[in-house]
């Protein structure tokens, strides 16, 4: 059978402990881990491709600059974003502020970094 399909399937992020990062991923974004090894874990849910986290021991989390500003490579739409930033702000994970854009402002979005650093952008995208 051919699929003539083409999008993202899996994303590849590094992490030092792959039980925590999935136990992170499932907690605040819904993944679930499909595959665990020694060396990775995947991770899906219904929404997105998947992403696969890989064991390394070199601190080398996923970002990258513009000037003086850090991005995200990765960003997850998530329901209720304001919810999920508040539960974040009492945690021990690097949280930015939520920021709003468009015409109406109804766009929301905000950063957090993962227990390895990867840093994550997470958002309603409400035309989706």
């Amino acid at each position: 059978m051919q699929n003539n399909e083409i999008g993202v399937v899996q994303i590849y992020l590094p992490a030092r402990d792959l039980e925590q990062s999935a136990t992170w991923y499932g907690k605040y974004l819904d993944y679930v881990v499909e595959q665990l090894r020694d060396s990775f874990v995947v991770l899906r849910n219904k929404f997105g491709p998947n992403i696969m986290l890989r064991k390394t021991d070199k601190q080398t989390p996923v970002s990258f600059q513009l000037g003086d500003r850090e991005f995200p490579v990765i960003s997850v739409m998530h329901p209720d974003v304001e919810g999920l930033h508040q539960e974040f702000q009492g945690s021990d994970y690097p949280v930015g502020m939520i920021k709003r854009f468009g015409e109406d402002q109804r766009y929301i979005h905000f950063h957090v970094k993962d227990p390895y650093g990867n840093l994550i952008d997470i958002g309603n995208y409400p035309d989706r």
